[in-house]
């Protein structure tokens, strides 16, 4: 976890370091978050559920470094969770900050562009809450006393900018791969619950519009 960190302060201290003649643009993101978790529970039995749609909206910074590369960031609020874990009535759903920090590269010339981009992402915590619904307990209660407060994870995605007069369009597809466990286990709704070992993950697909500053 050390070197996680370590990497994304790294990144962050690139976009310090950008030269002030770099080409910079802002913009602003919509998600929809096909969402799920994985792990293993206390007994050491794979976790599984079922997707759940969550969505997420934000903005855009993208430092053009060369005609290339560019340092890319999409800070967001991102709701993430899963339904249906392991077979029970049971759902979970997390509101974040997610900012996420991406070395893109871009592919082609002309108006529109592929891009491909990867980065780590960081999600800190607002609001968490699970869902239950069996013959023990039934429900909706804030889980934030049972949740990590800090998440973090990996991100691949995949794009296409199509620049227009003034303004570029895009749309992308990013996948999340959690590698922080969000669950430290303790009491919900007065039961103790066991210290299972889960990660968050995320199918993602994203539009937004973006413009250029200084120009």
């Amino acid at each position: 976890m050390k070197t996680t960190y370590f990497v994304f302060f790294t990144l962050f201290l690139l976009f310090l370091a950008i030269p002030a003649q770099a080409q910079v643009e802002i913009g602003v993101i919509g998600s929809v978050n096909f969402a799920t978790v994985s792990g293993e529970d206390s007994d050491g039995e794979a976790i599984v559920s079922d997707r759940r749609t969550l969505y997420g909206f934000g903005g855009v910074l993208d430092v053009r470094l060369n005609d290339r590369w560019s340092l890319r960031t999409e800070p967001m609020y991102l709701q993430k969770g899963a339904q249906n874990i392991d077979g029970d009535n049971i759902s979970f759903k997390g509101e974040y900050l997610e900012v996420p920090l991406f070395l893109k590269l871009s592919l082609g010339s002309g108006p529109a562009r592929p891009y491909l981009m990867a980065g780590p992402s960081v999600g800190f915590r607002l609001n968490t809450e699970i869902t239950v619904d069996n013959a023990e307990i039934a429900g909706t209660f804030d889980a934030d006393d049972v949740t990590e407060s800090v998440d973090f994870g990996v991100d691949f995605g995949a794009g296409l900018s199509l620049r227009l007069s003034g303004v570029s369009l895009f749309v992308e597809g990013r996948y999340d791969l959690g590698m922080a466990d969000v669950f430290k286990g303790g009491e919900l709704a007065g039961q103790v619950s066991d210290d299972a070992d889960v990660y968050s993950r995320g199918l993602q697909t994203m539009a937004g519009i973006t413009i250029p500053l200084g120009r």
